[in-house]
């Protein structure tokens, strides 16, 4: 990545890098892409429009990626969780069980 490296280039850099899982990357594309911006000055109209596009783009992209931490941390605390007794209550929402009564011996 270069200090003067095209705000498009950047722009598509980032959704590689989103596509890939590399969210590592991430900070050092935001940080080159925020220089980018502080000297740019679209050439054209095309220009913007398609950088506009481009964004917009990375921020589904983004909103996706944050979907699936979301949906993964939310997977991983109930596989935590299934060593808990839960059921479901007449509404079908879940609530955990009391722990079982240890068994009396028959005499």
């Amino acid at each position: 990545m270069t200090q003067h490296e095209p705000l498009a280039v950047l722009l598509d850099r980032t959704r590689a890098a989103l596509i890939a899982g590399d969210l590592a990357a991430l900070p050092a594309l935001t940080v080159a892409t925020e220089a980018a911006l502080a000297g740019w000055r679209p050439a054209n109209g095309a220009e913007l429009t398609a950088l506009a596009a481009a964004a917009e783009r990375n921020a589904r992209c983004l909103s996706a990626a944050g979907a699936g931490l979301r949906a993964a941390r939310s997977r991983l605390a109930e596989i935590a969780a299934a060593g808990r007794s839960i059921g479901y209550d007449v509404e079908g929402r879940r609530v955990g069980l009391p722990a079982p009564a240890t068994l009396a011996r028959r005499f």
